[in-house]
């Protein structure tokens, strides 16, 4: 009779790597669509997205001061969204 082999700790370490790479991917893809969405007026909130992804932890961000502002709006301006496009292009780019 054969010896069942228990593989489950390599098969999560595989998963968790490939889901890395994934969340990786994702974060370089939605930063660069999100810089081709971005209003441009001097070019600075376009210039300031960037991005973060550390193992299963990833992030899309602006440092602008008010790349936020653009995306939602306020009481004076008109919303200009480009980053929830830009999930949504991304999204919709890796789901095949």
């Amino acid at each position: 009779m054969s010896e069942v082999q228990d593989n489950s700790r390599s098969v999560i370490e595989e998963a968790r790597r490939l889901a890395a790479e994934q969340i990786a991917t994702f974060c370089r893809s939605m930063t660069e669509a999100a810089k081709e969405l971005s209003p441009v007026d001097t070019g600075h909130n376009r210039d300031s997205i960037d991005h973060t992804a550390n193992g299963l932890n990833g992030e899309v961000f602006t440092e602008s001061g008010y790349g936020g502002w653009l995306e939602i709006g306020t009481s004076k301006m008109a919303a200009r969204p480009y980053f929830q496009p830009a999930f949504e292009q991304t999204r919709q780019d890796m789901a095949g």
